[in-house]
């Protein structure tokens, strides 16, 4: 479907044309966001639905925010680095989906995972504890790997929907 703007060469009209380009951008950013915020807001649930559940720390500790420039999707709490990618015996058999971060433990022992920086608001580091293996330890549960490849799957599918509803509207 096309839409053509009929117009004369004046000044006034060229401003015109300019002011109904502008809201056309418009139109089509907040259609971007609206599509970005449905998308990292449906991730949420999905790494909701894929955390563990002990005492709950993990799973109410999800959370995103969407700025006009990126969409964070972040866990916190004492076990989100054992949800996610495991430990023990069971969590190295368990095929972590995606890529482990270097110094990941590669036998048989438990490990603890302790923030370097626990007040930083950014990005967590962890440097790794041994300590006494009591279980087989758990399987990767990669919730946050899911979260990020759901986005990865279905982004651009919404924003093309969102837009494409947003201009048909015009």
């Amino acid at each position: 479907m096309s839409k053509h703007i009929k117009l004369s060469l004046s000044v006034a009209s060229i401003n015109e044309l300019i002011k109904k380009v502008n809201s056309l951008q418009d139109v089509v950013n907040n259609a971007k966001m609206s599509a970005v915020e449905e998308v990292v807001k449906e991730a949420c649930e999905v790494v909701k639905s894929n955390t563990p559940v002990d005492t709950g720390e993990s799973k109410n500790s999800t959370t995103y925010t969407i700025t006009s420039t990126k969409a964070t999707l972040k866990q916190s709490g004492d076990h989100v680095f054992e949800n996610e990618f495991g430990d023990g015996t069971l969590g190295l058999s368990s095929g972590y989906p995606g890529q482990r971060p270097s110094g990941f433990p590669t036998h048989n022992d438990s490990y603890e995972f302790v923030p370097t920086n626990p007040s930083s608001k950014y990005y967590q580091t962890y440097k790794i504890k041994k300590r006494p293996l009591i279980s087989e330890g758990q399987i990767a549960h990669a919730q946050m790997y899911k979260g990020s490849l759901y986005i990865r799957e279905n982004i651009s599918k919404a924003i093309k929907r969102k837009v494409s509803d947003a201009l048909s509207k015009i």
